[in-house]
């Protein structure tokens, strides 16, 4: 074997590797809010009633579960970006992510609007907007350069040589 075959990465790592990272930062944000959102859930319900009857509590609770998810999806990513067999997990956990992403876009735009506030002025900001999809693009991309080169050795019959990181 040469040198360049031994010390080749998967072509997806680094994607993955600053995907994981991100989402992990993200999590973590997150968590701090919902959470704070979730002790003080009582007072914005009489402060600011949501008009579609849904408590903050439910809302702020969905949302912890979701930015632990992000948790999960970065600390996968981060363990497994150099493990090609495991890409295709990863390509369904961004696929997840993005299918949140919209469900979240949308029901920001659904239950703050009969307010009076629209999506980007209370919901939702740009930069989160534009962070929920360039985050999962990110990994998804990431995702399917791993899973396109373990495709490539099943079809070839061969096994790249052993990653280095």
């Amino acid at each position: 074997m040469d040198y360049y075959q031994i010390k080749r990465k998967p072509p997806g790592q680094t994607l993955l590797l600053i995907a994981g990272i991100l989402y992990i930062v993200a999590g973590a944000w997150g968590v701090i809010i919902n959470s704070g959102g979730l002790i003080s859930s009582d007072y914005w319900d009489r402060v600011m009633p949501i008009n579609s009857g849904i408590s903050w509590s439910v809302v702020y609770g969905i949302g912890l579960v979701f930015v632990l998810y992000y948790i999960f999806i970065g600390i996968m990513a981060i363990i497994n970006r150099g493990n090609l067999k495991m890409a295709y997990v990863l390509m369904i956990l961004g696929f997840v992510d993005v299918v949140y992403e919209i469900f979240n876009v949308i029901s920001a735009n659904t239950i703050f609007a009969a307010g009076g506030t629209g999506i980007f002025t209370f919901g939702v900001s740009w930069f989160t907007f534009m962070y929920s999809l360039i985050l999962p693009a990110l990994y998804i991309f990431g995702a399917h350069r791993n899973h396109k080169e373990y495709r490539e050795e099943q079809l070839t019959g061969t096994q790249a040589p052993p990653y280095n990181f």
